[in-house]
């Protein structure tokens, strides 16, 4: 589970027996979701790893306050948290020191909360697999690939590259957003993917802009309550980095392509020679039917005058064929790492020689 942003809490606990009131027929009216985690945050490379405890209510207006009352009998207050239309009540504690999480270990949490016409309500989850068993922590430290921590000149159009999880039955979750809080540059988050996924996107991100990125894999268990309110509970470790996008590169437009000699093929290996504008890498050449490659291939050194001259090798007729002077159509791409050209073409006219083979 993503880690909610919020005040920190400093935590509080309350000796005082245990006086919650069994939850209501009308509670689900109110509370929507109930979110508990615990996360190993390793955070950005240099930062030291905090074992942090989460939980969290989606909540309509009426709730005004709440607290809750973990396993082994303590009770800790819940911040009303706004953002926009969305409403919760959040606790949130964090320490360098994996003790932290034994003050909040399986077993039945129950929240309480005041509503704004003075009545009071509860609602109980158990935090636990379906068996009444522990769920089991993640541990596995997760790892971006690529970008790097810091990097500074990360193409806008960008695939995230990460380590999968150890279990492929815990799922990943990733998160992109500007460094600067305020910012209306585009953002992206992703849920529930399999726990066997090695990348993110391709995805568009704002040039000369930075961004944090995190990295989750979580071991979730979802169920609903004795009150039908959505529960999701999980553990969870997670990473971050930084890192700045640089000015995106323009499409490049092709402005000639052909056949050294003339577009009437009389031999199996072709010169295909082609022109383009702006900034290319690489290229991709196919014939009409088969499809885009999916390996494209680098571009050679251009020669004296500009041009770029790869090989394009013909099948010969086979005996009998009635296929002599029929005209094939061929296409052309050439890409950088932010973009693609539009696609040229060009058509041959075959007069290949029948070929015994």
């Amino acid at each position: 589970m993503k880690k909610r942003i919020s005040i920190f809490v400093l935590m509080v606990l309350f000796s005082f027996p245990n006086m919650l009131v069994a939850g209501s027929k009308n509670v689900s009216k109110h509370i929507k979701l109930i979110e508990i985690s615990t996360t190993y945050d390793y955070g950005l490379p240099d930062d030291p790893l905090q074992y942090e405890f989460d939980a969290w209510l989606k909540v309509d207006k009426k709730v005004v306050s709440g607290s809750m009352q973990v396993p082994n009998g303590s009770i800790y207050p819940m911040e009303i948290e706004e953002e926009g239309r969305k409403r919760g009540l959040s606790f949130h504690t964090e320490s360098t020191s994996p003790s932290v999480l034994d003050l909040f270990g399986t077993g039945t949490y129950t929240f309480s909360f005041s509503y704004n016409n003075g009545s009071s309500d509860s609602t109980s989850i158990d935090y636990a697999l379906p068996s009444g068993g522990p769920i089991e922590y993640v541990v596995q430290e997760p790892q971006f690939t690529y970008p790097v921590y810091n990097a500074v000149d990360v193409s806008p159009l960008l695939t995230l590259e990460f380590d999968p999880s150890d279990n492929p039955a815990f799922e990943i979750s990733i998160s992109i957003e500007p460094s600067d809080e305020g910012s209306r540059e585009p953002s992206f988050e992703e849920d529930r993917l399999p726990g066997d996924t090695e990348e993110y996107g391709p995805i568009t991100l704002s040039p000369l802009t930075t961004y944090d990125a995190e990295y989750a894999i979580n071991n979730v268990v979802r169920t609903d309550n004795s009150e039908g309110i959505e529960v999701v509970m999980d553990t969870d470790a997670e990473c971050n980095i930084m890192f700045t996008t640089r000015i995106a590169l323009g499409t490049p437009r092709i402005t000639e392509f052909s056949i050294v000699g003339g577009n009437k093929v009389n031999s199996c290996n072709l010169d295909v020679m082609f022109q383009f504008q702006g900034n290319a890498d690489e290229y991709a050449i196919w014939e009409k039917g088969a499809g885009t490659p999916s390996d494209w291939q680098s571009l050679p050194i251009a020669d004296a005058e500009g041009f770029y001259h790869v090989n394009l090798s013909l099948e010969p007729y086979e005996p009998g064929s009635k296929e002599f002077g029929a005209k094939r159509t061929f296409y052309l791409l050439v890409k950088n790492e932010d973009n693609e050209s539009k696609t040229a073409k060009i058509k041959l006219t075959l007069q290949l020689p029948k070929v015994t083979f």
